[in-house]
């Protein structure tokens, strides 16, 4: 998986390959993509994505990191932070 990482961080390479790449990663549960995922939420092209892929991996201190850019965020990008906080709060409950 590393060359899929490598391409989700590359700000040169196009937002549809970057999506495609970060697709495969979330879909395989690669478990190293947690912490790009808390990266790409600086990533205004991957944010919205990354954003609703951390619903799947247990990163610490994603709930904080979130409430920090939380002014920032778009509508969209607040329901979808929104949902993957009650997502992962409904895994941890059952």
């Amino acid at each position: 998986f590393p060359p899929l990482r490598a391409l989700v961080e590359d700000p040169s390479s196009t937002k549809e390959r970057r999506e495609r790449a970060l697709e495969a990663l979330v879909r395989a549960k690669d478990m190293d993509t947690g912490p790009i995922l808390m990266r790409l939420l600086d990533d205004g092209a991957l944010r919205p994505s990354a954003l609703k892929a951390l619903a799947r991996f247990d990163v610490e201190g994603t709930d904080a990191e979130i409430l920090r850019r939380y002014a920032v965020l778009g509508s969209a990008e607040r329901l979808a932070a929104l949902m993957a906080h009650a997502w992962k709060r409904d895994v941890a409950a059952a």
